[in-house]
């Protein structure tokens, strides 16, 4: 199999599907074999052609209309592509003024610890980010990676744009970290460095004296009322149900759920009226057998959801994060909890195995206390790769979970009492 090229990386980066050519192909073919001494027959065969090269040029044209998302955002920013195709995706920003470099490396932080800060120059610092691991679709050998949308956008909603109104950006550029030209470089000689428009020093606006605050208190600047708000992106995926209960590792109900209901209602019509009745009863058979199918799926979502009864606090979406390729889940306690006390019990757990990196890495790979009685997980996504029709998917660990659920759960509960676990997360997994 190969692997996906560029226009294919893009192409899922901003959710843009093609339309499968097989079909058109065939009918096409069928149409000049038929017609072969016919002008319709090359009329129908040209028609077919012109809807795969329409649909190739639509295709085409998504992708470069989800690369122009970012001039919206009132600075010039270049090298989007790059970036989303770049091994290590990183941006450099030069400022109007100047800015504390504490200042500016502490605010990314507060957004999203794992990103990594430096200044580059007197106005300048460079943010590399990680990637996003795409699972992959029928016919790709690997996960699809490319640069993480949704952490830029989340950067520049609480980072960038706030910077840019209050300290100003003057341009951006946007790359592969070893390949990216010097942002310096591509400015007008003598608008880099020097003294700001406003005079020495730095900005004094209300961007800079909420990032001077202290880390915990920042965070909880940054992290308004909505985004506290537990992330639930997989009520939004198609054939939910039965990827829930994949991620278990069980069998939903699909093919044979059909077929018997067909079965039994291709003889229930034989005895009421002969091959009539039967067709008759192969229809409605089928369609029950559809019904029940969904109907049994949906039931054995909700059963799954709730399975995690007899903790003495409630939990909550857990059918979400089994299907979200960014697994995050809320634990809220009745009294503070020291960070320190916790992370000695998330050492206990078992470690998961990671096919990338052949071996065994850390199942929680993120901790955020949003308050002294909040703390936020992510955890580490297996890859779940369904027989039938549904695609393969990223998802929380049911039994990763459970073992979690055991040990630190429940001894959390009876040091100092869990009040209750919100779960969820993101569709796509960062890497």
């Amino acid at each position: 199999m190969k692997k996906p090229s560029e226009l294919q990386r893009l192409a899922r980066a901003f959710t843009v599907r093609k339309a499968s050519k097989r079909l058109p192909i065939l009918l096409g073919t069928g149409a000049a074999v038929i017609g072969a001494a016919t002008p319709l027959g090359f009329v129908m065969a040209g028609a077919f052609a012109l809807g795969i090269g329409a649909n190739e040029f639509e295709h085409r044209r998504k992708v470069k209309r989800g690369l122009r998302e970012v001039e919206r955002w009132g600075f010039p920013v270049l090298g989007y592509r790059e970036w989303l195709l770049a091994d290590e995706p990183t941006f450099d920003i030069e400022l109007a003024r100047d800015l504390d470099p504490d200042v500016m490396i502490t605010s990314a932080k507060a957004v999203e610890p794992s990103v990594r800060v430096s200044r580059v120059r007197e106005r300048t610092f460079q943010i590399v980010t990680r990637r996003s691991a795409l699972p992959p679709v029928r016919g790709e050998l690997d996960a699809v990676l490319v640069g993480d949308r949704e952490l830029l956008m989340t950067l520049h909603n609480q980072l960038l744009a706030p910077l840019h109104a209050d300290v100003g950006i003057r341009r951006m550029q946007m790359g592969d970290r070893t390949r990216m030209p010097a942002l310096q470089a591509l400015l007008p000689a003598g608008e880099s460095g020097g003294k700001s428009e406003g005079g020495e020093g730095m900005s004094m606006g209300a961007f800079r004296d909420a990032a001077l605050a202290a880390p915990p208190a920042l965070q909880a600047l940054v992290y308004s009322v909505a985004d506290r708000e537990i992330p639930r992106e997989a009520q939004t995926l198609k054939n939910r149900s039965e990827r829930v209960v994949f991620a278990t590792g069980s069998t939903p109900h699909g093919v044979g759920t059909v077929a018997g209901f067909a079965s039994g209602g291709v003889f229930a019509g034989l005895g009421w009226g002969g091959p009539i009745g039967m067709a008759i009863g192969a229809v409605v058979g089928t369609a029950a057998g559809v019904m029940a199918a969904v109907n049994g799926n949906k039931r054995n979502a909700s059963k799954i959801a709730a399975s995690l009864s007899g903790n003495g606090f409630p939990i909550e979406g857990y059918d979400d994060w089994l299907i979200s390729g960014r697994p995050i889940f809320d634990i809220t306690l009745s009294t503070p909890l020291a960070p320190e006390m916790f992370k000695m019990m998330l050492e206990t757990l078992p470690r998961a195995w990671s096919i990338s990196a052949n071996g065994e890495v850390p199942w929680v790979v993120e901790t955020v206390w949003l308050e002294s009685t909040l703390v936020r997980l992510e955890t580490r996504p297996a890859l779940v790769e369904p027989p039938n029709k549904v695609e393969p998917f990223y998802g929380g660990s049911h039994q990763m979970f459970e073992t979690f659920r055991t040990q630190v759960l429940s001894a959390m509960h009876r040091t100092v009492g869990v009040v209750s676990v919100q779960m969820g997360g993101y569709l796509t997994r960062r890497v």
